[in-house]
């Protein structure tokens, strides 16, 4: 049985998931800017359980960031997660390239 019969679907499977945690990242990125400038209410139901779901998704990657990069006047800790899901997401497309072929 040839190697990529199961490693392509595997790296698919993987690829969706790192893109929609991807799409997550931004969402909560974007909410949040939204809810420190003003622009959201989390008085609103609605706001208050989809800004609360998204950040219970991000926030243990953001700890694991935070514990290894040191605290300064600026959170970079969200940037680096998003860039790190983008390069990892980047490898996985490359590695299934590379069993195809």
């Amino acid at each position: 049985m040839p190697f990529y019969i199961i490693t392509v679907p595997l790296l698919q499977v993987l690829d969706i998931c790192l893109r929609m945690y991807w799409v997550i990242v931004i969402c909560e990125f974007v909410m949040n800017l939204f809810v420190h400038i003003g622009a959201l209410n989390l008085n609103n139901p609605l706001i208050y359980t989809i800004y609360g779901t998204l950040f219970k998704l991000i926030e243990p990657a953001l700890c694991a960031i935070r514990r290894v990069i040191p605290m300064t006047r600026l959170d970079f800790s969200r940037l680096i997660l998003f860039l790190s899901v983008k390069f990892f997401s980047s490898m996985v497309d490359m590695l299934m390239v590379a069993c195809m072929h």
